[in-house]
């Protein structure tokens, strides 16, 4: 099974120690729409990841 980019992101961002709401203000984004993304309800383009 290939994991996808929202589990990817979950796990660098959990071995960091860094919480949904830490990642979510660097991003200026809600914390709502962070989550999507690891959820994977939210698809990542290559211009949003840059």
């Amino acid at each position: 099974m290939k994991a996808n980019n929202g589990y990817k992101i979950r796990k660098d961002r959990e071995l960091k120690g860094f919480t949904q709401d830490y990642m979510s203000g660097k991003l200026e984004m809600s914390q709502h729409a962070y989550s999507k993304i690891e959820i994977n309800e939210i698809k990542l383009d290559r211009g949003r990841i840059e």
